[in-house]
């Protein structure tokens, strides 16, 4: 790969990397770990939530999510109720402390984010979003032929 496209991709990694301090100078202002400031950001805008989409959400072990559920549920900040569409699964809501606390904390990064974002004008916003999930995109079928390679065996292409 040619040198000018590394330096690309270094700088967009240090940018991505900058806005993932962002968010954890957040949770930890927040008093939370980085796992439950996700899981309640999850869960302000997918109210109510199972454990399995949370998870899926964050892309982190079903066990990691179970340690922080329990502790908000200890804390008053989610209940957890049986899923009426499969009685296997819970079901995750805030409670009215728990609307409360996120008022306090994930609604004011929501609030940031909007601001943020409507410093753009309309076309950058535009371009923003394309150009994003255009590179989403790119690296998922990237990612696809890695692990078709990897699976058939071939670690090294």
């Amino acid at each position: 790969m040619n040198d000018s496209l590394n330096k690309l991709i270094a700088l967009y990694n240090s940018l991505y990397k900058e806005t993932d301090e962002i968010y954890g100078k957040l949770a930890h202002f927040f008093g939370m770990s980085d796992t439950t400031f996700w899981l309640l950001y999850f869960l302000r805008e997918n109210n109510p939530s199972t454990q399995s989409e949370l998870a899926s959400y964050l892309s982190v072990p079903k066990q990691t999510v179970n340690t922080a559920l329990k502790r908000l549920e200890e804390d008053g900040i989610i209940s957890l109720e049986t899923d009426p569409r499969n009685y296997r699964s819970k079901l995750l809501r805030l409670t009215v402390s728990g609307e409360d606390y996120v008022k306090k904390t994930i609604d004011r990064v929501f609030d940031m984010e909007l601001h943020a974002f409507s410093r753009f004008d309309e076309g950058e916003r535009d371009l923003f979003l394309c150009l994003a999930k255009k590179h989403v995109q790119l690296l998922g079928r990237e990612a696809e032929k890695i692990l078709k390679n990897c699976a058939a065996g071939d670690w090294e292409k």
